[in-house]
């Protein structure tokens, strides 16, 4: 099968799908082609665990450019919330895992595998029925 690319900046990036190893949460990065240059997408904080498999924290340092790129892209669905954490402030997101899914098979499966492992099958049904995030100092209400 032919690998998909994201194509920002006359450059060629692959999305890399994975798990954060403390919590098994979704880990998206992306990377050249040439594998010279890589970015996080998602940032791991020890309140993921309370999220839905298709929530992310987005890394803080993601560009607004290439945020926007993966919301055209369906990749980021939309920005559901922010968290102070830290010093920090991190916007919530809700991701396409259908869409994630084309871009890095082998990695979504091995994410989805150990996610469940972790969280159960039953656990994503429920959690993902949520309405809106929004945050209340450093709680995330669902």
């Amino acid at each position: 099968m032919e690998e998909k690319f994201i194509k920002y900046n006359s450059q060629d990036l692959r999305l890399i799908v994975s798990n954060y190893y403390n919590n098994k949460r979704l880990y998206l990065g992306l990377e050249r082609k040439d594998y010279e240059d890589y970015w996080d997408v998602t940032h791991n904080l020890d309140l993921s665990s309370n999220l839905g498999k298709d929530i992310v924290y987005l890394d803080s340092s993601l560009s607004k450019q290439l945020k926007s790129l993966l919301k055209r892209k369906g990749i980021i669905e939309e920005i559901v919330g922010e968290m102070p954490y830290n010093l920090g402030m991190y916007e919530i997101a809700k991701v396409n895992l259908e869409k994630i899914k084309e871009y890095d098979k082998d990695g979504f499966k091995s994410f989805e595998e150990e996610y469940n492992k972790c969280y159960g099958k039953e656990n994503n049904k429920k959690i993902n029925q949520y309405k809106k995030l929004k945050h209340k100092s450093n709680e995330i209400e669902i």
